[in-house]
């Protein structure tokens, strides 16, 4: 059948360079037989047609255009046009976007009233968003800003100040409690905060702090040298507080060598030093458990000393020789002092000892000895010179490391003996020869406290002009007196010392010898470490007749082994303590009494014959309210005083302190007097046993 329906143009719109075409479409359904798709295929082809004529004449006809869109209903013939073209139209239809017709539904009829014209509308504009949209110049804080235009994933970072959420929201790279902020470091201490809720690290511009002087309980004064024993949990495991290390110079320093150093080489103000990883171990080992270590700097290598007229005491002491250069051995000494500063990851040395024994000529040789003279002046001198310049190098790299003087037992004045064939300087002379030429330094004191006699095991208060484990107070007495203005030198360190074990002494007698060393050293106010010397003996030092290990050289433990490692175990539960440890914090004053010599009052051993009579406690330390009281000889007895001076008596030393006034759980001690001061004692009596009384002494703690 043929198709009766007519299609009309309507009108022709331009919009938005897009043509439309809409028409009116009336007549007759299709058969039955066609399927609503195909009558608006027809439509469709319908519109095209015209179309295509109008572009053809390249004219339209305005007039026939209404007022507008909705208005328009402009009727025209049916095109012919043949299948092939319908074909193209329907695709150019398709092109430009024409809107296909409803479907029509329900079953064609011929007679049935015709529906009315089906109107193809033009698509309305879209409506455009005046809304502004977010920029990083607009002045304002939108989008993903983290602040004013800066910050989050479109805009540049913020500067410091601005608000961010992430360092990346920022100029310099770090954001702390929702602002940007610079990590500064340059001129502050390493470890300090950057300003950025993190701490300064070495490399960011920071100073690195030195760190401060180790502390240590009184507990902790045993020290031991362990001469690289094998396992250190036998020296670790007993409580030890420190141990010393021998740093031998023309070991590190065998040649001058200036950089490029090579990899197992130190370099240091322009010179290359030879690593020696066996000691670094042992140094590296014990600072990691909290053991302070003592380094011994001695041992000149022969280019340190070409050319110096020296004599040593026999093969092998050419180390011995002082420099020619005190510039030299400075800085080896600060090369230490740098790398073991307990900040490199490799431990710390904090006790700087300068040469060895420097009051004998055998162990500082200036020139002199075996048959030559020396000079006093020369031998102060020269190690002066060695002291102040070390002292300046190692604590430029440690502020608070100790610089100590080091001496030999042979310290009265009686040692004054530049002219034997091995020349002593009295540690009294070569102090205050060296402390003259000190300055403003705090020099400290380095002692020696072996027997007055090497090979044997027993010392006593009566050892003077020597000073060892059973006179020490003088020392310590001595070095208040003559320096009451350099409270550094009251500060003494036991860094070599020991007793010995073989014939004429005995195993036995070295352990007695030991637990009485440990009694007068903690008796000794001032006195800060004791470290034996050595762990095992030496095989070299037994041929000559000294044994003075804690373990035989086959590592055998000797009975003087059990004494120096179970005396201070106050980290045992229940602590376990003996040989004066068992007195801490203070110490013990006791009364002795004689049959011929009259009375002792001290807190260190009496000479031999002394029986105890009673006791009383002083502090070791200084408290508020607190005065030192000394130990003064008087002929065949001693004196408490708390004079200084010792009443021009004999200093033998300080034993505590003790309260000026009364306080509360204290008691009052006096000094009383036998006769005209044949005999003095001490007495908590007010009579004084009905004896005269000389002062009060002050009030002991109970």
């Amino acid at each position: 059948m043929e198709n009766h329906t007519t299609c009309r143009p309507l009108v022709f719109l331009l919009l938005t360079s897009m043509l439309f075409v809409v028409v009116s479409c009336e007549g007759r359904r299709r058969p039955l037989e066609s399927t609503p798709n195909e009558s608006i295929a027809e439509s469709h082809r319908a519109q095209e047609s015209l179309l295509s004529d109008s572009a053809d004449s390249g004219t339209v006809d305005s007039s026939s255009l209404p007022e507008s869109p909705e208005a328009a209903s402009v009727e025209t013939a049916p095109s012919e046009r043949s299948t092939s073209e319908q074909s193209n139209h329907t695709e150019h239809s398709q092109d430009v976007g024409l809107q296909e017709l409803p479907a029509e539904s329900g079953p064609a009829e011929t007679n049935t009233p015709e529906p009315p014209p089906t109107e193809l509308r033009v698509p309305e504009r879209p409506q455009t968003d005046t809304t502004p949209q977010p920029s990083c110049q607009d002045n304002q804080k939108n989008g993903k800003e983290t602040d004013v235009d800066c910050g989050g994933d479109d805009c540049a970072p913020c500067a410091v100040g601005k608000k961010c959420s992430q360092k990346v929201d920022c100029q310099k790279g770090s954001c702390y409690q929702g602002r940007c902020c610079e990590a500064l470091c340059a001129g502050k201490a390493c470890g300090a905060s950057d300003g950025c809720g993190g701490t300064c690290q070495q490399g960011s511009g920071c100073q690195v702090q030195p760190l401060p002087y180790p502390s240590k309980s009184l507990y902790h004064i045993k020290g031991l040298q362990p001469d690289f024993w094998p396992n250190r949990a036998d020296v670790i495991g007993n409580n030890v507080g420190r141990i010393a290390v021998n740093l031998v110079w023309a070991s590190w320093e065998p040649s001058v060598k200036s950089p490029p150093c090579a990899s197992n080489e130190i370099t240091y103000d322009n010179h290359c030093f030879k690593l020696q990883q066996h000691v670094e171990n042992e140094i590296k080992a014990y600072s990691a458990k909290g053991v302070v270590v003592t380094g011994v700097l001695y041992g000149v290598p022969g280019w340190a000393r070409k050319g110096r007229i020296c004599s040593p005491a026999t093969t092998g002491f050419e180390i011995f020789c002082a420099p020619n250069k005190a510039s030299d051995y400075a800085r080896f000494t600060g090369m230490i002092a740098k790398r073991y500063n307990g900040l490199n990851g490799v431990g710390r040395v904090a006790d700087f000892v300068i040469h060895n024994e420097v009051n004998a000529n055998d162990w500082f040789d200036v020139g002199c000895g075996q048959g030559v003279a020396c000079d006093k002046t020369t031998w102060i001198n020269t190690y002066a010179d060695n002291y102040n310049a070390a002292y300046d190098k190692i604590t430029k790299e440690q502020p608070h490391a100790k610089v100590l003087i080091s001496l030999d037992h042979h310290f009265g004045t009686a040692f004054n003996k530049p002219t034997a064939q091995n020349p002593l300087l009295s540690g009294m002379t070569l102090l205050k020869g060296v402390a003259a030429k000190a300055g403003s330094r705090k020099w400290r004191v380095a002692f020696h406290s072996y027997p007055p006699n090497l090979r044997s095991a027993t010392f006593s208060p009566d050892d003077f002009p020597k000073v060892t484990f059973g006179n020490l107070g003088v020392l310590a007495g001595w070095l208040r007196q003559n320096f009451p203005s350099t409270p550094s030198a009251w500060q003494i360190q036991l860094t070599e010392n020991g007793i010995n074990s073989v014939s004429p002494a005995s195993p036995q007698q070295q352990a007695t010898a030991l637990c009485d060393a440990f009694k007068n050293i903690l008796g000794t106010p001032g006195i800060e470490s004791f470290i034996y010397h050595r762990m095992s003996d030496h095989p070299v030092e037994v041929n000559a007749g000294l044994a003075a290990g804690l373990r035989e050289s086959n590592g055998t433990a000797k009975p003087a082994w059990a004494v120096w490692a179970l005396a201070n175990r106050n980290d045992l539960n229940p602590p376990k303590l003996s040989c004066g440890f068992e007195q801490l914090p203070y110490t013990k004053l006791t009364r002795y009494a004689h049959t011929t010599r009259g009375h002792w009052a001290s807190t260190r051993v009496p000479p031999a014959g002394f029986k105890v009579e009673s006791s009383w406690r002083l502090f070791r330390e200084p408290k508020a309210g607190t005065r030192m009281l000394y130990e003064c000889r008087v002929g065949q007895h001693n004196i408490i005083t708390p004079a200084l001076n010792c009443e021009n008596q004999e200093m033998l030393g300080p034993v505590g302190y003790i309260y000026t006034s009364q306080q509360s759980n204290t008691v009052a001690l006096y000094r009383c007097r036998v006769g005209n001061g044949q005999d003095h004692f001490i007495s908590p009596s007010t009579t004084c046993e009905g004896q005269n009384k000389d002062m009060l002494l002050g009030y002991a703690p109970k």
